[in-house]
C-alpha cells in the first residue's frame, strides 16, 4: 500500500511556511495514528530546489539505536547531495518526569507522545529550530482516542541527534560529489533494503 507523506505547506509568496509545515505534520502524525494505531518515524529532506525527499522507517528502527544512527547518516548524505536548507523530523517516542533514573522507554512513568520537529536554514545560513509534542490519549482497549497537547519546552535542539542533518552551511561542489557517489554505493550494496529503511530521491 502506498505511503501517504505530510502536505507540503507554502506562504501566498510560495515559499516554504515552517511553522505552517510543523502544523501539518503533528496532523499527519495524528492521521496516521488514527488510522493505524502508530506511526512510524518518518524524515523528510529539503532540497534548495526539486520535490523533498523521503525515508521512511520501520518500527525495528526505534528500538534499534545502530539503525537509527544509520538512518539518520543516510538523510545526512541526501541533505548534502542536495544542498538541502531544511528537513522535519515525525515520530513517536517515549517521556518520562525529569527525575526518572531510567531512560523514558524503561520509565513506569513513561507516557507516550508525538515528537515533530522542522530545522531550516536561512539566506545567513543561520538555523532555526521549530518543534512540538503531544501526548497520545488511548482506552482500555489500547486505541487511541485523543491527543493532548504538552509543548515545545522539553524540545531542547541540543538533545536531538537529528538536528546535524542538514550542514551550517551550503556545501561546496567536491562536497555535493563526494555524497552523491556515497548514495550511490550505499544503493548499489543494499545497505538501504538491508536496514528496513526506504530512501527515495525525487529531484
Amino acid at each position: 500500500m502506498k505511503r501517504k507523506k505530510p502536505t507540503r505547506a507554502t506562504g501566498q509568496d510560495g515559499k516554504p511556511d515552517w511553522p505552517k509545515q510543523l502544523r501539518f505534520d503533528i496532523e499527519y502524525a495524528k492521521q496516521q495514528i488514527r488510522d493505524h494505531g502508530s506511526c512510524d518515524m518518518l524524515l523528510v529532506i529539503y532540497p534548495r530546489s526539486g520535490p523533498p525527499n523521503v525515508l521512511y522507517a520501520g518500527k525495528n528502527l526505534r528500538r534499534d539505536a545502530g539503525s537509527k544512527e544509520s538512518m539518520y547518516g543516510m538523510a545526512h548524505l541526501i541533505a548534502i547531495a542536495t544542498d538541502a536548507t531544511a528537513f522535519a523530523f515525525i515520530s513517536e517516542a517515549w517521556m518520562a518526569p525529569a527525575d526518572s533514573p531510567v531512560l523514558p522507554s524503561q520509565s513506569e512513568r513513561r507516557e507516550e507522545c508525538i515528537v515533530a520537529c522542522v530545522c531550516h536554514r536561512d539566506e545567513h545560513d543561520e538555523k532555526h529550530w521549530l518543534g512540538d509534542m503531544w501526548r497520545i490519549e488511548r482506552g482500555p482497549n489500547g486505541k487511541p482516542n485523543g491527543f493532548t497537547h504538552i509543548g515545545a519546552d522539553k524540545m531542547v535542539p541540543e538533545n536531538f541527534r537529528v538536528r546535524d542533518i542538514i550542514p551550517d552551511q551550503s556545501p561546496n561542489a567536491e562536497s555535493v560529489m563526494a555524497a552523491r557517489q556515497a548514495l550511490a554505493e550505499l544503493q548499489n550494496a543494499g545497505v538501504v533494503a538491508s536496514q528496513s529503511v526506504r530512501a527515495r530521491h525525487d529531484a
